[in-house]
This record gives structure tokens, sequence and C-alpha cells, in this order.
């Protein structure tokens, strides 16, 4: 249950993950989600709608999540590669303590955006179907595949740090 994952992330680490979405309206929410291999917990939501979104505003939900699940658990932060969410983490990385958390770009937004630009392109539209496929598949395997190479790799190196990075919530999409 969530008291395991709870618990596993002591052992296992943590990834925070930081996304920003807007309705049909333009009401944002940030939300904040702690994920490792065990599972997924729900940290919070917040109504970003009358707050600028820059680099203040997503380096301190940043540290608020690491607050939350400790900093000595915090392996990266995973947002997707907004200039804001960059410069974020930037301004978190002024503080020594927070030197250990290292940043990944959403994969799943990279190859969104590089998607949208194909699409544009008439050449593509034959190609679309396969590309489909192989996108199931990284969905359906990426995410165990992963862990278990960094779990051999950890082990054959006798290095108790190296942990298993998360991807983003769009992995399961």
């Amino acid at each position: 249950g969530l008291a395991g994952v709870k618990a596993s992330w002591v052992t296992h680490g943590v990834t925070l993950q930081l996304d920003t979405w807007s309705d049909g309206n333009r009401n944002f929410i940030t939300n904040l989600i702690a994920e490792n291999h065990r599972g997924a917990v729900f940290l919070g939501a917040e109504n970003a709608l009358d707050e600028y979104k820059g680099a203040e505003y997503y380096g301190k939900i940043m540290a608020l999540g690491i607050k939350h699940v400790g900093l000595e658990n915090v392996v990266q932060i995973v947002t997707d590669n907004a200039a804001a969410n960059e410069a974020g983490f930037k301004n978190l990385m002024e503080d020594p303590k927070y030197k250990k958390v290292q940043k990944a770009g959403c994969v799943a937004h990279g190859l969104d955006l590089v998607m949208e630009d194909l699409t544009k392109e008439d050449w593509f539209g034959p190609h679309l179907d396969n590309v489909k496929a192989v996108v199931v598949f990284f969905k359906r395997y990426t995410s165990k595949a992963m862990y278990w190479l960094i779990q051999a790799q950890a082990e054959e190196a006798h290095h108790s740090l190296l942990r298993c990075p998360i991807l983003s919530r769009a992995d399961n999409e």
C-alpha cells in the first residue's frame, strides 16, 4: 500500500515530478508527484492561476516537494523542458544543500514536441502508424526495463547510490 511505497523512498530513492496544467479557460494547476519503482504518491496541487509561473515559483514548489519527501530520499526532479522550470531548478541549486539532486527533462514532453513538428511534414504521414506502435512499446516496457538495467549496473559496480530513474506521468498515458 501507500505506506510501503513511502517506506521504499529510504532504500530506493524517489523522483519528484512537477507539472503545471491548464484547462480550456486558462486556469492553471501545478501538481507534484513522488514516484519510484514501487509506485507514485500524489503530494499535492496548487492553484497557480494568480501566481507568475517563473523561476522563483518553480524553485519554491521543488523545495516544498523535497521537504515533503526528505532531501536524503530525492534522486532527481523531472519537469517539462520549459525555461521557467530550468531556471527554477538552477535557483534551487544555488543552495548547497540541494547539490546532490539531479534534474531530468521529461522524455515524454520532448518526444511530444518532436512529434508535433514531424506531423506537420508531408513526408511523415505514411510513417505515423509505425511511430504509434513504437510509442506503445515504450509505454509498455520502458520503466521495468530501465529499473532492471540500473539495478544490474548498481550490483555490478557495487554502488548502492545508483537508483532507478522514473519517467514522467506521461509514460502511463
